[in-house]
């Protein structure tokens, strides 16, 4: 028996080192899932020393972090993937750490000086007092996300393992150390920042630091006028992207409803987001890895691997739904507490939309590796459009919250449907015409010409805001 088992763990090492995509999957859902696990482990324990305003407030922080966000780089580190060579691409993430700075500064400084009834006309009241973590919370998780988009670039999927696994402890320590001084919803805002922190720092002290010989100005100069499409056009769509994917969903329903009602969706997001989130993390990241690959040279094959993600992931998302709401009954005020009881309604429409989205997560920067950026930004405006009348239009026609987060639940299968076709649609139009993308271009010969490896994270902040279940992760745990 032990000679068979041996001998079946050997053939399973020997498949693996053949299949290098399934293999970098498996690394990555790794070290989430260990991350993840710590997380929801301290949920029960989190959920009794904070109340649901408390995590209203928590998903309103994360929801201004989702939205900023996709503009804190100017979306550059998404060329990342793309450069031409490994010169270009450490230049292009300076580029984007300098941005960030900008960016993190510029809005810590907004809001500091904003009167607080300015952000209540702003949906923003109810992160009014935290005010001032909102700038640190912008460059941690700026930070993290620029560097895990190198390190997927150049294979470093067991560094990023480990700091995932870094923030499923730190987050949650934190959270409940600070819970026991005292600190209220300020100790559940700050611990999600030092969560992120950490594995933002250890990430990047071990990847970027080392490749500083290769930053000069003048390179950074030439990379940003190279890949000036992305700050253009793709920040400004992926703004909207973000806010039609639901980053306006908590602001909105905090202020025409209650933080309380955000804190029961929050744990609903929660529970059920972050195991899909796990995968789809962790698909999207290979995915873009082999897509970049693909883009340049084999697109038949790179349509059969977004038809592949996509199902695979719409069908565990399926499986995964069903088993959160059969149980949901009795889990919540079992687990989390009585007062927890009044999110099981919720349960079901947040279902509906994250399996959209984490569908949609785990092959959509496929446009920008495309270069198709213009195809998203026609849709998301309309997509937002109908989030914002959605929220404001039934608070107004005397709906309740629970109807509201049902309209949600059905803009985002739409929008996750009409993004799904862009997506096959653009594949099949580069297939027609190959050389029609600039990125087709040979890479130019010099000193800084070196091999290339096409990898990616695509999303910006991860985490427990319906509309971020893919990308932000205002527990701190970075899973974007």
């Amino acid at each position: 028996m032990k000679q068979l088992r041996l001998r079946w763990m050997g053939d399973l090492a020997e498949r693996l080192r053949g299949r290098r995509f399934l293999r970098n999957v498996l690394v990555l859902l790794t070290g989430t899932a260990l991350g993840q696990a710590l997380t929801l482990l301290a949920s029960p324990l989190l959920t009794r020393l904070y109340a649901p305003e408390a995590f209203g407030a928590l998903a309103v922080y994360g929801g201004v972090l989702y939205l900023v966000m996709p503009f804190a780089s100017l979306s550059t580190q998404l060329a990342i993937p793309i450069a031409r060579s490994e010169a270009e691409a450490v230049n292009l993430t300076a580029l984007c750490l300098l941005y960030l700075a900008g960016v993190a500064s510029a809005v810590g400084a907004a809001l500091l000086l904003a009167p607080d009834r300015l952000l209540d006309l702003a949906a923003l009241g109810a992160i009014a007092p935290y005010r001032i973590l909102v700038p640190f919370g912008i460059a941690a998780f700026g930070l993290y996300s620029i560097a895990a988009t190198y390190a997927t670039r150049v294979g470093e999927f067991a560094a990023l393992a480990r700091t995932r696994i870094v923030q499923g402890i730190a987050g949650p320590v934190a959270q409940i150390t600070l819970a026991l001084l005292g600190a209220g919803t300020f100790g559940l805002i700050l611990g999600s920042v030092i969560g992120q922190s950490s594995g933002a720092l250890r990430l990047g002290w071990r990847l970027l630091l080392r490749q500083r010989a290769m930053i000069s100005p003048r390179r950074i100069l030439a990379v940003a006028r190279r890949h000036r499409r992305f700050a253009q056009i793709t920040s400004w769509y992926s703004i909207i992207e973000a806010a039609a994917g639901g980053g306006v969903l908590y602001l909105l329903v905090s202020t025409y409803y209650s933080p309380t009602v955000v804190g029961y969706s929050y744990l609903t997001g929660r529970v059920l987001g972050r195991p899909l989130v796990l995968v789809a993390s962790a698909l999207v990241q290979v995915y873009m890895a082999e897509a970049g690959r693909l883009v340049h040279s084999d697109l038949v094959a790179l349509r059969r691997r977004f038809w592949q993600v996509a199902s695979r992931q719409l069908l565990l998302a399926l499986v995964w739904g069903a088993v959160v709401n059969l149980a949901a009954g009795w889990a919540y005020p079992t687990l989390f507490g009585a007062q927890w009881a009044p999110a099981v309604p919720f349960v079901r429409p947040l279902t509906v939309a994250l399996v959209a989205q984490t569908v949609l997560t785990s092959v959509g920067p496929t446009l920008l590796l495309l270069q198709r950026q213009g195809l998203a930004a026609a849709w998301q405006p309309v997509a937002l459009v109908l989030l914002v009348g959605a929220i404001v239009g039934g608070w107004h026609a005397g709906f309740s919250a629970l109807a509201v987060f049902w309209a949600y639940a059905a803009i985002q299968v739409l929008t996750s449907l009409v993004m799904l076709g862009m997506i096959l649609v653009a594949i099949r139009a580069r297939e027609r015409n190959p050389g029609r993308s600039p990125t087709m271009q040979a890479p130019a010969a010099g000193p800084d010409a070196q091999p290339r490896l096409f990898v990616a994270e695509a999303a910006t902040v991860e985490g427990d805001t319906p509309g971020a279940q893919i990308a932000a992760d205002p527990a701190g745990e970075q899973t974007s």
